[in-house]
């Protein structure tokens, strides 16, 4: 592959790579803890839910105070317990969405601050890795991606990058369902967002219903988003930002001065795609070099 500044050298960016690492786990852990809610609400059944719940379930034993209860209870018990996973496994796909958002936009304005000025590549970011310092404070600008409504952050989003891809504008309704979600279950436990003043036991009223459809439906939804912002950020902001971004890094190490181009390849790890070659190595070095 030949050095090109405003093309990325992996199949997908490695904030990309990070999430689906992510989203891969999730939907593991997930799916292991759904066979295994199946298979203990059979064994209820099965038992007789006006059984005590220790002749399902002979650890129940080291419970005292539980190993008496009626399965029945505990069933009732076990799927509130099942609905907070779900709930939990909502409040984990936020968090690392949210993280990929924060990476890759600071990348995408850190490498084209242009797009600030309304003038995408007219300024090369990476030319201020040279002093250490950017004369354009970029983090008011990651927040407006990272914080408040999904219709204002697409708002955001059009507004420095030009365009909202067509499958984040379509999934727009559902990410802000996610968020609004999250919110209740990071601060509330999973109860609606409301004046606590309001009333005495105002929080008491029941959790938020998350249903395995709408969780299939939220991880693909996200998914999808990260795909598209991915595709269009990458090719039209980023490019080959993060490898002189790594090589501002690694050339005064201790063996930056010697072979630099191979300190650099091996600064990426052979995780995300194939790496590039020396020859590309030596190009952006130049590049970097002539800024």
């Amino acid at each position: 592959m030949a050095f090109d500044r405003w093309r990325y050298p992996w199949p997908k960016s490695w904030a990309h790579h990070v999430f689906k690492r992510h989203h891969t786990q999730l939907n593991a852990m997930w799916w292991s803890h759904h066979a295994a809610s199946r298979h203990a609400a059979t064994t209820a059944h099965n038992t007789g839910l006006s059984q005590q719940t220790v002749q399902a379930f002979p650890a129940a034993v080291m419970h005292p105070s539980r190993k008496g209860l009626p399965l029945d209870e505990w069933l009732g018990y076990y799927k509130d317990f099942d609905n907070w996973v779900r709930l939990s496994a909502c409040l984990s796909l936020n968090s690392y969405f949210e993280h990929y958002l924060h990476r890759t936009i600071r990348l995408a304005l850190s490498s084209d601050p242009g797009v600030l000025l309304g003038k995408p590549r007219a300024i090369d970011g990476a030319s201020y890795l040279k002093t250490g310092r950017s004369p354009i404070d970029i983090r008011p600008h990651i927040e407006s991606f990272t914080k408040g409504t999904w219709p204002a952050r697409a708002a955001a989003y059009e507004k420095l990058f030009g365009a909202l891809p067509e499958v984040l504008s379509d999934n727009l309704g559902e990410l802000e369902k996610i968020r609004d979600m999250r919110n209740k279950v990071g601060h509330r436990f999973g109860r609606a967002i409301v004046d606590v003043d309001l009333r005495p036991e105002a929080g008491l009223e029941e959790p938020e219903r998350l249903s395995e459809e709408r969780l299939a439906k939220w991880l693909g939804a996200v998914e999808k988003s990260v795909v598209a912002i991915d595709e269009h950020l990458r090719s039209a902001h980023i490019g080959a930002y993060e490898v002189l971004e790594a090589y501002a890094q690694v050339k005064n190490d201790l063996f930056g001065k010697v072979w630099p181009e191979r300190r650099l390849i091996r600064y990426f790890p052979p995780t995300n795609g194939d790496l590039f070659g020396a020859r590309y190595g030596r190009a952006a070095i130049a590049y970097f070099d002539g800024l």
